[in-house]
């Protein structure tokens, strides 16, 4: 019941109390003492209140905050309503009835009732706590890990900024590129490919993997005369499939997906992690390149806030747990001992690097190593990237 009904529906309820019997006692001064205007301020305006008629019960707070202005106000209230020639009755006085009729004792035979209501109310209010302290805590994690991370990822950068490169070392690199259906995008990608500025032999495989487009034909036929490229085509099995009909002899395999556009020198920072044998891969900056619509300009900045952030962390501490098979470096001596990419799980560039990473390498990450790729511009399309994501990675753990 509503302490102050105002519509039809919250006025309803004292009607069917009063026909059941009932008498109804209203609180109508209210001093707004939980607002704490400070002790002569509530003293101030019950008075005010009292005296212009306004009502005979006065509504005091005593829960929900600091209640320290209420208790010291409350003597001198009283006070002044007797020298105002107010008296203090309990409702039952006024009524002419004692306090047990007012207020009766709960029936022996019911007492069960009661402690339903208890155990109900008990419960509700514990739960409602409990959300209440969950949400605290997971926003107090929330920006202590936000903090954590940011501390790691200036580390890794100060750490990344003093590390110096051997410049005349290159290895041999294969660039595999597994492609479904990517007739418009599949010649871009290989052009950005063949701009690296890599200084040693830069093979682009390509692996048309069943597609029902124009994908293969445009493929081969665009780039015939270029010895660096090799266009494949196989029936359609699986991403992971492609990946592992493209490993070649060269030393360090490049996977990417075909909407994926490398800048020039994106291959030439990956490979450079390389002249320490302890890395076994390397990720690289993936950036969105799609920002077509607020689905691909909100995913942009997750890659950049999220993704990427916490690569550089996870660097830093040395537990990268994936290398994106969109844009990704690996030896290609792993691969190929670790049984290559498998499609025993959805996410096979997880489950590699957590093979990798089990044989003792480290992962690396290199910031300026940056590649656009398309991210979904669609709900569903978002929807089933993510689970694809999400359920890939627990299977591979």
């Amino acid at each position: 019941m509503d302490a102050e009904p105002e519509t039809p529906d919250q006025v309803r309820p004292i009607e069917l109390a009063s026909q059941l019997g009932y008498l109804t006692v209203g609180m109508q001064i209210d001093p707004d003492d939980w607002q704490r205007p400070g002790v002569d301020e509530i003293v101030r305006r019950t008075l005010e209140a009292a005296e212009s008629g306004e009502g005979h019960v006065i509504l005091l707070h005593d829960a929900g905050g600091d209640c320290t202005q209420t208790i010291a106000a409350l003597p001198k209230l009283i006070a002044a309503l007797r020298e105002k020639g107010f008296e203090f009755v309990p409702v039952a006085q006024l009524l002419g009835q004692t306090r047990g009729q007012v207020m009766p004792l709960v029936l022996a035979g019911t007492r069960w009732r009661t402690w339903i209501d208890w155990a109900a109310f008990s419960f509700i209010n514990l739960a409602a706590t409990t959300i209440q302290w969950l949400f605290i805590l997971g926003i107090e994690l929330g920006v202590a890990r936000l903090l954590f991370i940011g501390v790691l990822a200036v580390y890794q950068r100060y750490q990344r900024h003093h590390q110096r490169f051997a410049p005349d070392y290159a290895l041999s690199v294969a660039v595999v590129v597994p492609a479904f259906n990517e007739e418009k995008v599949i010649v871009q990608t290989i052009a950005s490919l063949l701009a690296s500025d890599h200084p040693n032999h830069c093979e682009v495989i390509v692996v048309d993997d069943g597609s029902s487009d124009d994908t293969y034909a445009i493929a081969r036929d665009t780039f015939a005369d270029d010895p660096r490229v090799r266009v494949f085509t196989e029936p359609n099995r699986s991403k992971s499939a492609a990946l592992n009909f493209g490993v070649t002899q060269a030393e360090v395999v490049v996977a990417m997906d075909a909407d994926t556009v490398f800048s020039r020198d994106t291959i030439s920072k990956l490979v450079r992690y390389f002249i320490d044998p302890r890395v076994g891969a390397v990720a690289n900056n993936a950036k969105v390149g799609n920002r077509t619509n607020l689905m691909t300009r909100w995913q942009a900045l997750e890659y950049i806030t999220s993704q990427n952030l916490d690569r550089r962390a996870f660097d830093a501490l040395n537990c990268i747990s994936v290398v994106p098979g969109a844009v990704g470096a690996w030896r290609r001596d792993l691969i190929l001992t670790t049984g290559g990419f498998t499609d025993e799980t959805l996410a096979e560039d997880t489950d590699l690097t957590m093979t990798i990473r089990r044989m003792g390498y480290r992962i690396v990450y290199e910031n300026e190593a940056v590649a656009l790729t398309e991210a979904p511009d669609t709900v569903r399309g978002f929807i089933r990237q993510r689970y694809r994501w999400m359920f890939g990675t627990m299977q591979a753990v």
